[in-house]
């Protein structure tokens, strides 16, 4: 067992020990500003998470202020549904912040599993306890602006997922004195709301809202509301209206078309609200058993989980090509993943119609085919009689 020296790289880190209690196992994602790895509790035991920020970055006092008040921010939202944070690591050059370690993967790799939308048992399983957090967020003056699916963490339990929201790297506290310059864009462009898309520090609890909004349309239909260019997704976002989340179960409806309305004013004014109106369209009764959601059933457990056991994994941290919005240049740069090639499988309800369509099409040929038969053994029969 070594401990760790000042000048020893990211990337050598496994293996070392960090501030005597925490040794780094191995290096399972990296993001746009740190490396997170898993590691060891050594002096309590239990497996955590831990992310440092790249060095270039940790020698930038503005970057380095910026991530550590991320991990200031999430060590004080105590809440079952945010992942909690739990030291800071200063040795040498290397800084970062521990985290609870969650084993389920992300929301992002569960919507890949399912290959579709999810069932509404599924639904008011998962996404009341994501409510629930943003609003204890929201309670404690935290807007959150970048709610997207790899930044929603599953720790599974037997046959129970508890969604835990994660990445509070460009949240908004309110009252404070704001590392966001008026007129600056940041965010995820698919589910960043139309104001923030103007100007992110101006936004209210309510983009969180439109945030929210998206990933229920994304969970209950398989698919996102708008997709694009960046220059056509800010368009669609600014000024249309989303196509009707026809996939979705019908009671859903108005209430992912309220969470996605243009202007602020008209969505949902609070978390609170947005979840009573769930249950309500669910006819579901708000209990601590609400929160337990179930595996689909064509999604084996094992499934969710990466080779390493990981809940952060380097594919859930610039997935699925989505447009970043660059806080620092407001220009925006398209993230892929080389380890996650094999896209999104939408849902689309022509699939189904073309293998029917394939079907029926095999059963008419094959009808034809007994016909013909049958009107030769007749003439032949008719040619010897």
């Amino acid at each position: 067992m070594r401990e760790v020296s000042p000048e020893l790289a990211e990337s050598a880190l496994i293996g070392s020990v960090l501030q005597g209690t925490y040794r780094v196992e191995d290096l399972i994602g990296t993001g746009g500003m740190a490396y997170v790895y898993k590691a060891t509790h050594l002096r309590l035991g239990g497996d955590v998470a831990i992310k440092i920020l790249f060095s270039n970055l940790a020698r930038d006092e503005t970057k380095r202020g910026r991530f550590l008040r991320e991990a200031r921010i999430q060590h004080q939202l105590n809440h079952p549904n945010i992942v909690r944070v739990q030291d800071i690591i200063k040795q040498g050059s290397l800084s970062g912040f521990v985290m609870e370690w969650c084993n389920g993967g992300t929301l992002l790799h569960m919507l890949q599993k399912a290959g579709g939308p999810l069932s509404m048992l599924q639904l008011s399983n998962l996404f009341p306890s994501m409510v629930d957090a943003l609003g204890y967020a929201h309670q404690n003056d935290v807007i959150h602006r970048d709610l997207k699916p790899q930044n929603i963490l599953l720790h599974v339990a037997g046959d129970s997922i508890q969604p835990k929201i994660t990445d509070f790297g460009i949240a908004k506290t309110v009252g404070e004195l704001g590392l966001t310059r008026t007129g600056e864009v940041m965010g995820t462009l698919e589910y960043a709301s139309p104001e923030q898309l103007k100007d992110s520090k101006s936004v209210d609890i309510r983009s969180d809202i439109y945030s929210l909004g998206v990933l229920l349309y994304r969970m209950a239909t398989g698919r996102l509301p708008f997709t694009g260019s960046p220059a056509r997704l800010i368009k669609q976002v600014l000024h249309k209206e989303p196509p009707a989340p026809i996939e979705a179960p019908s009671s859903l409806h108005p209430l992912i078309m309220r969470c996605l309305e243009i202007n602020p004013s008209d969505r949902y004014s609070s978390c609170h609200e947005l979840r009573d109106a769930f249950f309500a369209a669910g006819d579901i009764r708000y209990s601590s058993d609400s929160l337990r959601v179930i595996i689909p059933t064509h999604i084996k457990t094992e499934d969710l989980f990466t080779d390493t056991g990981a809940g952060y994994k380097t594919e859930d941290f610039g997935g699925e090509s989505e447009k970043q919005l660059d806080s620092s240049s407001c220009e925006i740069e398209e993230l892929g993943s080389p380890t996650d090639p094999e896209p999104l499988k939408h849902f689309r309800a022509s699939d189904t119609m073309e293998k029917r369509s394939s079907a029926q099409w095999w059963t008419s040929a094959l009808l034809v085919g007994i016909t013909l038969a049958l009107v030769a053994l007749l003439f032949l029969f008719y040619l010897r009689h």
